[in-house]
């Protein structure tokens, strides 16, 4: 709801006055906007995902030619070689001499041998003499927190110079890993690197290990953003056997295709499993993700080692700056909302926190890009918009005690939209109208002055608040406003204060409903013992002055115009027709589309010379009986055509095949009356068909 103009420099001037309420009032909002986006979980994960988008869409800038491949534990693999998984360790002594013999710089294992393999220790034997023949050979270790860190076993870590790193890997609270270790200390205080961070030391000689926390992943794809190379084909040479071999007897020997590619020259190959039953597979920002959390199989564990590494290799390093100058941004940010805002209008202060959550975003998305600093957005956004809200609030609280004032002194005189109304412009509280096309609607008890002669007072009046309330409900329903009760009458209009483009349609509807509501309350009332009572409504479409009409102390918000006085006298004309609803000709041309009428009369109401066209409204167009209602507009068409034609016996036999039809049908009867009463009387070719209406 928009706030006027003076209200908003009325509740400017009261923070002005009061300052420190307001200053209060502020940093509560700041704190929390602060804390929401800090610790609220469905905040946190907004923010994850914001930054994973910004993540992807760098995927090019981070996407460089890599020396990286890795080495997949791949079902194929698992199917394809001769014994069942774990393997034997002299499969990846194989790996490695094969690998070395390609011309690799690195092998890094994210694969745990901690421990030795009592049933196949040859195999183990094997595996040590592979890492002293190759010192290039990085093994891994695990940071287990209850037990410590577990090394490889020590014939391998003494083969190998205890050349190893650290795999653990910290997931986000969506199970996303976006962050990875530079090193841990372990409990004798040393310090140790991580798979990538240990693996980049022997490709750069620059040591990060005593780096403190984690570093940002640069990803730059999902799942095979690296090359992968089967494992079996890459220890299956001609001194290996895999099953087909031996089931078939057939070489095939793959190593020697790899070898001649020079595919492995001067790479860093990454040995680790995608098979999903070894369960290490990991979320990146590329997984899709559901109720705030990663779903699907995810990435192999080895590449998001691998990753970590061409991040480092790159230079990738995504920063950030330091809190206590983003929240200094955020607080003058919050703060030109809270208190410049109080002093404009509702429009200027909404597209001012439009402006600044705008370029906020755009300023976050560009500086990632272009510099890889990451900033929160999500504090941005929340904290403005909880201050912006608390603002409103405030102006809200200011607008209440304006509405509570106003509503004092017009609501017990006027409908609560023109309430409504005037609170949203007071300035409509002064004198004058203005000119709109609208609908107004006047229904009337029929025979109320003979009911209310034989009723006594209270129990009329009873009946009568029943009535008027549910008639009430109806127009109200159908967006209208009760302009006035007069008795039994009822005065409604439809378009205003709000604009509605189907405003004759709405009051149709109205009537309609009216009708339908009132035959129910009548067998209601007759099994209460109480009498029926039967309305006539009468409606009227056209350009009327609707507004404030009085004097500059008492004054009444209503419409008025020549289609109102119409409008008034076709409710009462359907005495004339024994009908119960008519409507003008402009009234029938807006809502022909969703109603069934027929052209009734012409009529020259009282105090006028040109006569007017009405309508008799019978029933909506998806009535059960539109056949019936249809044949019998045309059939008494046709009558009226031939009335007006002044062949009034044929006009008198369409009315009796309309009687034919509808039995009680009044406008027919009434037609038949005059039909005859004009055979008897011709009135010569002077009489131009037009009834004059000389009583209301």
């Amino acid at each position: 709801m928009p706030v006027p103009e003076n209200l908003i420099l009325e509740t400017a001037s009261i923070m002005n006055s009061g300052f420190r309420t307001a200053l209060a009032v502020f940093l509560t909002l700041f704190g929390i906007g602060f804390f929401c986006s800090l610790y609220f979980p469905g905040i946190v994960k907004l923010e994850l995902s914001a930054y994973d988008a910004k993540l992807r869409s760098c995927s090019e800038k981070f996407k460089k030619e890599s020396p990286i491949l890795i080495a997949d534990i791949d079902n194929e693999s698992i199917d394809a070689l001769p014994n069942i998984w774990p393997w034997p360790r002299n499969y990846y002594a194989k790996l490695i001499d094969n690998l070395n013999k390609a011309g690799v710089r690195l092998i890094v294992i994210d694969v745990m041998f901690d421990k030795p393999n009592a049933e196949k220790p040859a195999g183990d034997s094997a595996f040590a003499d592979a890492l002293r023949r190759n010192r290039n050979v990085i093994l891994s270790a695990e940071d287990n927190h209850g037990i410590g860190l577990i090394q490889p076993y020590i014939a391998f870590n003494h083969a190998s110079d205890s050349s190893w790193g650290f795999i653990n890997i910290q997931e986000g609270a969506d199970r996303i890993v976006r962050e990875y270790y530079y090193g841990i200390t372990d409990k004798l205080g040393s310090r140790h690197g991580s798979l990538a961070v240990e693996t980049f030391k022997r490709v750069s000689n620059v040591d990060l290990t005593n780096k403190d926390d984690v570093f940002p992943i640069a990803y730059f794809g999902g799942e095979r953003s690296f090359e992968y190379v089967s494992f079996r084909k890459i220890i299956d040479d001609s001194t290996f056997k895999t099953k087909d071999e031996i089931d078939f007897g057939e070489e095939v020997n793959e190593f020697e295709n790899l070898l001649n590619s020079g595919l492995f020259k001067d790479k860093i190959v990454f040995v680790g499993a995608s098979v999903e039953d070894l369960h290490d597979r990991l979320f990146t920002p590329y997984a899709s993700v559901n109720r705030g959390e990663a779903t699907g199989s995810g990435i192999p564990g080895v590449e998001v080692h691998a990753a970590a590494l061409h991040t480092l290799m790159n230079g990738n390093l995504i920063r950030t700056v330091p809190l206590n100058i983003y929240w200094i941004v955020l607080l003058v940010l919050s703060a030109l909302i809270f208190f410049a805002g109080s002093h404009m209008r509702i429009l200027y202060t909404s597209l001012l926190v439009a402006i600044v959550l705008l370029i906020s975003v755009v300023a976050n998305v560009v500086i990632f890009r272009l510099f890889l600093i990451q900033l929160p957005v999500m504090p941005i956004l929340i904290t403005v918009a909880i201050t912006y809200a608390g603002q409103q609030a405030f102006l809200f609280y200011q607008e209440r005690k304006k509405r509570r004032q106003i509503t004092g002194m017009f609501g017990h005189y006027v409908p609560k939209e023109v309430v409504s109304e005037l609170i949203r412009d007071p300035g409509k509280m002064k004198l004058g109208g203005e000119r709109r096309e609208l609908t107004v609607l006047f229904s009337d008890i029929a025979g109320f002055t003979t009911l209310s002669e034989n009723m006594e007072p209270e129990k009329l009046i009873t009946l009568l608040n029943e009535y008027l309330t549910e008639m009430t409900a109806i127009v109200h329903k159908n967006g209208g406003i009760i302009d006035k009760y007069e008795g039994d009458a009822i005065m409604a209009e439809f378009g205003i204060p709000i604009l509605m483009p189907d405003h004759a349609l709405r009051a149709c509807t109205t009537a309609f409903e009216m009708q339908k509501r009132l035959y129910e309350l009548g067998q209601k009332w007759t099994a209460e013992g109480k009498p029926v009572l039967t309305a006539r409504v009468g409606i009227g479409t056209g350009n009327m002055v609707f507004g404030n009409m009085g004097s500059d102390k008492v004054f009444d918000y209503t419409v008025i115009g020549d289609v109102v006085n119409l409008t008034s006298r076709l409710e009462g004309a359907n005495k004339v027709y024994g009908t119960k609803i008519i409507i003008n000709e402009a009234a029938f041309l807006q809502s022909s589309n969703d109603i069934f009428a027929r052209e009734l009369d012409l009529i020259r109401v009282k105090g006028k010379v040109k006569p007017v066209k009405c309508y008799q409204l019978m029933a909506p167009k998806n009535s059960p009986k539109a056949d019936e209602i249809a044949n019998v507009i045309d059939t008494f068409t046709k009558g009226l055509k031939a009335y007006r034609a002044q062949d009034w016996h044929s006009a008198i036999i369409k009315f009796n095949e309309t009687l034919s039809i509808w039995p009680d049908d009044g406008p027919s009867k009434a037609y038949i009356e005059r039909s005859e009463r004009l055979i008897r009387v011709n009135p010569g070719r002077g009489w131009d068909g037009v009834f004059s209406q000389t009583t209301k």
